[in-house]
Order: structure tokens, then sequence, then C-alpha cells
């Protein structure tokens, strides 16, 4: 779509919601606009606010929305569930400002001084799986820190502006060897999993081999498809190496990635008024 025409049909659709939303006092429903405008032009559509293959929201401009927006959304999200039963067709929206109330306070970690770097404590917890016993180092890294086991520091401090990785590599004789698919090239002897970008964290979460245990986020598991070689380097066996580690990011408690969880979905646009 032309961006001249997607202009002209966002500023139809605010015309089309200032005129025609009845039952609505005109500050609840002015407010409600502007910062379901303010959304869609600087947000919707980008991650994580989109799907995963889309390019990043601006870490800045999240940070600005949050910071002009949020405060006000719980008063517009109880308003406008006051007016459900007069004013019909306001689920959508009451769902989107509810799912930003969540957002928000998952994301807040990121708008503030303190909440940028965390203290990462990383372990590496093996278990009976395909070709485990022959994995010789398991590392995360920042951009300049990194963590690894059985040898090496176990935490170290990340910047949420950072991106992760996380490396596992088996031995040199091993018979066992990461898969490559059309998605994933990895190399000989390595499997890697990269995150870049300021939301890597969530990235992280919402990778398909990434699983959690449980909700605090902290004990993760990984589904890596691997091989087995034979003498003369034929496949002879394919399977799936389960790779469990811990990882715990030390915040501030008030926006602590282990106490404010992760919201069910990040909302992709925000709807207009009926």
């Amino acid at each position: 779509m032309k961006p001249f025409r997607a202009r002209r049909i966002l500023i139809l659709g605010l015309a089309l919601c200032l005129t025609d939303a009845p039952g609505l006092e005109p500050k609840i429903r002015s407010a409600y606009l502007s910062l379901a405008h303010r959304f869609n032009q600087d947000l919707a559509g980008r991650f994580p606010f989109g799907s995963r293959d889309k390019p990043d929201a601006s870490a800045a401009g999240t940070c600005a929305f949050l910071r002009d927006k949020a405060p006000s959304v719980p008063f517009l999200e109880e308003a406008l569930r006051q007016e459900r039963d007069s004013v019909p067709g306001l689920d959508p929206a009451i769902w989107f400002l509810a799912n930003i109330r969540e957002a928000a306070q998952y994301l807040e970690h990121y708008c503030t001084a303190a909440g940028r770097t965390a203290r990462v404590t990383f372990l590496a917890l093996p278990e009976r799986s395909r070709g485990a016993e022959q994995l010789t180092n398991w590392t995360m890294r920042g951009r300049t820190q990194r963590a690894s086991y059985p040898n090496g520091f176990t935490s170290f401090a990340w910047n949420s502006s950072d991106p992760l990785v996380l490396e596992w590599t088996w031995a040199a004789h091993s018979p066992w060897r990461p898969l490559s698919s059309s998605r994933r090239a990895w190399g000989n002897a390595t499997a890697t999993f990269s995150f870049p970008g300021p939301w890597a964290w969530l990235r992280l979460m919402n990778d398909d081999a990434f699983q959690s245990y449980d909700s605090t986020g902290a004990l993760m598991r990984f589904r890596i498809p691997v091989f087995q070689k034979t003498d003369t380097s034929r496949v002879a066996h394919i399977d799936t190496l389960w790779a469990r580690l811990r990882l715990e990011f030390q915040v501030p408690a008030t926006a602590a990635f282990k106490e404010s969880g992760r919201p069910k979905e990040f909302p992709r646009q925000a709807p207009w008024l009926p």
C-alpha cells in the first residue's frame, strides 16, 4: 500500500471515530483515539508488536509511547468497560488497552536507567538426551561479556540493547552434530542461536526451539535437531537434543523479568472505536 493511501485511510478512520461513537464522553473518545493513532503510527506491526519476522520497533519510540500514554491506559480501560452496555462493539478496544497495560508493566525495565543492565546467571543442566554427553561447551554471550559451562564465568552484565547468543559445541570426534535446516545453517560442531536488536530477550522466547519449564522464564529448554554420523560420514540417525539451562536476569524487583512475567500476546494494532 502506498504511504499516501495508507495515511489517508488512517485519517479517514480517525474522522469516522470522532463522529460515530455515540455515548462516549468527548474527552474519553479523544484520549483513546490519540493513543490508538500514536500506537498504529509508531509501533504497530513491528516486533514485538508484530510477528518475529518483522523489523524491530524502535526502543526509544516504544519507551516514549509508554511514557506518554501508559499512565492513561487504566483510566481509559475502566471508562470503556463502564460504557460497554450502552455502546456496543467496545470489546476490541478494551482488549487492546488491557494488553497495552500488561506490555507496559513488562517493558518498564527497558525504559529505566536501572533496568537497562541485568546480571545474568547462567547454569547448564545436562540431562539424558541424544548426544548431550558429548557436548564440550555451553556458552551464552552478550556484546562483550560471556558465561560458559563447564569452564568460565557463570554470570555477566547484560545490557537490554545487546544481542543474546547461545552456543552448544560438541567434541571434535563426536559422531553427533547439529542438523542444519533451511531456517538455520549451523557450523560443523556448533549449534548457535543468535537474537539481535533491542528486543533480543523477547526474540529468544518467541523462537521455535525455545520452551520454558515455568512461568518465571528462568528454567529453559531448547530443542536442537541433531544427527549421528557413521565412519563414512553418512547420516545414520536423526534425533532431537533437549538442551536445558537456567537463565536468571537479576534486575530491580519492580521490573524483574521473573516478577512481571510476559503478556500472553503483545497487541499488533489499535482498533478504532465503533
